[in-house]
């Protein structure tokens, strides 16, 4: 009932979905900021905004706002259009980020650097880590740091296979064991 979106298929369904693994995600931590890098129509932020503790802010450098579907009147979601890096955010009060962007592996890798240079670290989630369609995010998956950051391919519980989902521990921040 917290997704918004009027999407076809199935998407309550982990391994085919990521919405559901939006809602666990934001359920992590209470009481920080989301930063959600690529709104779109806004099902994503909609349901990182599941846990009212947390406040998001979803950044898109298009305003798709209009052509959301349906009204998202949520009090813990801040909408933002622009290139989060050139905005004044205190990175001190976030825990989770998450990108879903441009799918093309190179702005990405870009994204990744500059959290790298200013977010001390937390969770990132990276959606369509297996899609190549407009680039190489697989290529941009790989290159992450793992002797900075642990990686975590989650495709089968978020995204599914195909799209392809990763949880990274952003420089190691947390002490994290998957059951």
């Amino acid at each position: 009932q917290y997704m918004c979106a009027d999407q076809d298929g199935n998407y309550n369904q982990p391994g085919i979905s990521d919405y559901p693994f939006y809602g666990y995600y934001s359920g992590l931590i209470d009481n920080t900021t989301i930063l959600e890098i690529g709104t779109s129509y806004g099902g994503s932020a909609v349901m990182l905004s599941h846990n009212q503790t947390n406040k998001i802010i979803s950044y898109d450098v298009v305003n798709r706002l209009s052509l959301f579907k349906y009204e998202i009147d949520r009090d813990n979601i801040e909408f933002r259009c622009g290139d989060f890096r050139e905005d004044n955010i205190n990175y001190n009060e976030i825990r989770l980020i998450t990108i879903d962007a441009s799918h093309q592996g190179e702005l990405e890798r870009g994204m990744v650097k500059y959290l790298e240079d200013n977010w001390k670290g937390g969770l990132l989630y990276l959606d369509d880590i297996h899609n190549n369609n407009d680039g190489d995010m697989t290529g941009f998956w790989e290159s992450i740091d793992t002797n900075r950051h642990e990686v975590f391919d989650i495709s089968d519980i978020a995204h599914g296979e195909t799209q392809g989902s990763g949880l990274v521990n952003f420089n190691k921040y947390y002490d994290l064991s998957f059951i």
